[in-house]
């Protein structure tokens, strides 16, 4: 299951006892402290109030409560196949946690995502940091302690004890096991939209002439973009690809037979696809061939 949700989404005598139930109350305050603190990250976040929005547009209304140590939404839906119920995400150690009435229903992973718009306001994490690193780990091969998703259960445990450690972003990039679910290029157009860890690749077109715009969260693109720049024409085969490879051996503008490498998001390929570049990130706009 976890690898399903990641290519198209994770775990104390009379004086002594006293002493040990005063030590347990403390323990019980810090633990809703600490989620009480999540949940009011999450709840004064301007892309959760989108996201509820965005729910509520699409027929269901979402609502949410702190419950002592657990995190409540209930959802109700006008849709036949709408989302319905309540969501319990409850304090357990390290983790809080998710546990579905049916394994087999994913609907709770879309309020996993927000529970984690909390955690990262909590310790001062880019939340689309965390999320690419979610799904990085899977595509990379990382074992990943912060998501949890045991398969025969359906049981999600998010990471809440301590600030997550990203590092591993630094060696993420949109690899072969990323593009699994992306076909070469042929006679038809194409949109695909890939993403692992930083990197984030968008391109549109055909064989003959696609634009592809790689997008690393950063102030200047890194080797990860080149590798993932590699990878991607690499599975998408465009009209010169060949010659491409050979000759774009490092990561710089660039122009040979049939193709055109600039670092930066391509004026007129923005405005063609309504793209605007986003703060705090880089870009390299890469098109092959030239539109008919």
């Amino acid at each position: 299951m976890k690898k399903t949700i990641r290519v198209i989404i994770a775990v104390f005598t009379a004086a002594f006892m006293c002493a040990a139930f005063a030590a347990c109350d403390e323990e019980k305050t810090n633990e809703d402290a600490l989620v009480k603190d999540i949940f009011e990250q999450m709840t004064a976040s301007g892309d959760y109030a989108q996201w509820k929005s965005d729910m509520k547009d699409a027929g269901t209304t979402v609502t949410e409560k702190l419950d002592g140590d657990s995190i409540v939404f209930h959802a109700e839906s006008s849709e036949e196949y709408g989302t319905n119920g309540e969501f319990a995400f409850k304090r357990d150690g390290d983790y809080i946690v998710y546990t579905p009435a049916d394994k087999d229903d994913f609907s709770g992973y879309g309020f996993a995502m927000e529970i984690l718009r909390g955690i990262a306001g909590h310790y001062g994490m880019v939340y689309r940091e965390a999320t690419g690193y979610l799904a990085g780990a899977t595509l990379m091969d990382i074992e990943d302690k912060y998501m949890i998703i045991d398969e025969e259960t359906g049981v999600t445990k998010l990471f809440i004890a301590e600030k997550w450690d990203l590092s591993a972003l630094d060696t993420m990039y949109i690899n072969e096991k990323a593009l699994t679910y992306t076909e070469p290029l042929g006679e038809q157009f194409a949109n695909n939209i890939v993403q692992c860890g930083r990197i984030a690749m968008f391109s549109y077109g055909d064989a003959n002439h696609v634009q592809m715009i790689f997008m690393e969260r950063g102030a200047q693109s890194s080797d990860i973009t080149y590798q993932s720049i590699i990878a991607a024409v690499t599975k998408l085969q465009p009209k010169g690809y060949e010659t491409f490879l050979t000759e774009f051996t490092e990561l710089k503008e660039a122009s040979g037979e049939g193709y055109k490498v600039t670092m930066e998001l391509d004026k007129d390929v923005a405005s063609e696809h309504a793209l605007t570049a986003e703060e705090g990130c880089s870009y390299v706009t890469v098109v092959f061939g030239e539109a008919e």
